[in-house]
């Protein structure tokens, strides 16, 4: 138990962080430009001396299954890679070990998963639950996984494989995203059962859903009717699309155009798309969410239409208090909150790429498609970028290596967020404190170095 010194600096250090982060916030406001919607963002960085506090933590969210929707907590734990929890599993189509994700099935919105505390026998409790209010979902049950809690599953030494003699080679698969290989586990029948029946319910009702760049749900609901005998021999059919939990964690560095935006080369992730957190920017939401309406002319009667929840994004991390689209020059930072009494013990992150964007926020939250694909295309127009910012490994500087894909097009990137790594969170065995590994709604975001990242940007050719 910290003395009650620590604990009175740890009061003082809470209500400074939260004077400063006011007075910061109101300076910025004040010093905002008034520019209105055409103008191509973000703004010429400004010059600050670090450090500084930039914003605060006003949401977290934590998304079990990928692309399924996540909830919000006050706090959230850390492991070497990323939150609890977070996108540990995924849904997996059968017949040839695609990762389904919201671009293919928006539908998938409509399913929440939550971790459900204290009702597990076997060690963690998945809980699936069809989203109230909405016509399909009418009279849909819930449904409970009770499955076992792997410890180890951020250390890839110790966690089962594909190799591994003690289980059936079929309960495992292994799976590709973004070039980073992973193995996952398969979960069991009744779970893949309740998956694969919420989404043939939504393809046979919704007419389809997907966009022009993916197969959407007509490619999917051939699943409907597909006949695969089952693996163990039973005469029962395989669900068309099965749940499964990452076992061996991918190594961003397989991927060799963000292999220069790595700080650690240890550092390993779930089924993250790239790193271990996701931040966004409530403020940048807000300034995007007003220039689409201004483009679209606010032409939708329904007020919900052109409003742009920061879940669409699905991000880890929310904070607000900074300039809008400020966050683009960030570049290291520290998370601190009351609980730290030293400034040893905060957080510290990296930005190892600014986030580039898909069709994913273009679904709505109640799973249909925004017809016009705002606001990915408002982003590749007016904040799209033909260099992604990337930390050079061995020199441990800022560079704005080519994004590879985009290069040879000369086609800009929509970009909205920023990909963080975690530089210290090392002590994930219970012997030192644990307020660096934790995130807090409340805590303050320090800026200890910024990087002038307006190059990269421009204007759609």
């Amino acid at each position: 138990m910290p003395s009650q010194s620590k604990l009175i600096l740890g009061a003082a250090v809470a209500g400074t962080v939260g004077a400063l982060v006011y007075l910061n916030w109101a300076l910025q406001r004040k010093g905002r430009s008034g520019k209105q919607g055409g103008d191509t963002i973000p703004p010429t960085c400004r010059r600050i001396q670090c450090p500084y506090v930039a914003a605060t933590v006003t949401e977290l969210f934590v998304h079990p299954v990928k692309s399924l929707r996540g909830y919000a907590v006050e706090t959230a734990e850390l492991t070497p890679t990323g939150i609890r929890y977070d996108r540990e599993w995924i849904v997996v189509r059968r017949r040839d070990s695609k990762i389904m994700t919201i671009r293919e099935l928006p539908c998938m919105v409509l399913l929440q998963a939550t971790i459900a505390h204290g009702i597990s026998k076997k060690g963690v409790a998945l809980r699936f639950e069809p989203v109230p209010n909405h016509p399909l979902n009418a009279g849909r049950p819930a449904f409970v996984l009770d499955t076992v809690d792997s410890t180890d599953v951020t250390d890839s030494s110790q966690a089962p494989s594909l190799h591994d003699t003690t289980l059936s080679p079929s309960n495992f698969t292994e799976v590709n995203l973004w070039g980073m290989k992973g193995v996952v586990r398969h979960e069991n029948r009744d779970v893949a059962k309740y998956i694969s029946e919420f989404i043939q319910h939504h393809i046979s009702n919704s007419g389809g859903g997907g966009n022009d760049d993916d197969e959407g749900d007509d490619e999917n609901a051939k699943e409907i009717n597909s006949k695969e005998e089952a693996k163990d021999g039973s005469s029962e059919v395989e669900p068309p699309y099965f749940l499964g939990r990452i076992t061996t964690m991918r190594n961003p560095l397989e991927n060799p155009k963000y292999r220069a935006g790595i700080p650690d080369p240890n550092q390993r992730v779930a089924m993250q798309d790239f790193t271990a957190l996701q931040i966004i920017s409530q403020d940048s939401l807000r300034d995007l969410e007003r220039r689409v309406q201004e483009e679209e002319g606010n032409a939708a009667a329904d007020p919900l239409y052109n409003v742009i929840q920061a879940e669409r994004f699905r991000p880890n991390v929310v904070v607000s208090g900074n300039p809008a689209f400020d966050e683009d020059h960030w570049d290291e930072m520290e998370i601190m909150g009351p609980r730290h009494t030293a400034a040893s013990e905060a957080l510290q992150l990296t930005v190892t790429k600014l986030t580039t964007r898909c069709a994913i926020p273009t679904v709505f939250m109640d799973g249909t498609r925004h017809p016009k694909f705002q606001p990915t295309k408002y982003l590749r127009e007016k904040h799209g970028a033909i260099h992604i910012p990337v930390r050079d490994l061995v020199g441990g500087a800022a560079t704005t290596a080519p994004f590879v894909e985009a290069a040879s097009s000369a086609s800009y990137q929509p970009i909205f967020g920023l990909n963080v790594s975690v530089k210290n969170n090392t002590k994930m065995d219970g012997e030192g404190s644990t307020a660096t590994t934790t995130i807090s709604v409340g805590d303050a975001i320090i800026v200890t170095r910024r990087i002038d990242r307006t190059p990269c940007f421009g204007k759609k050719k």
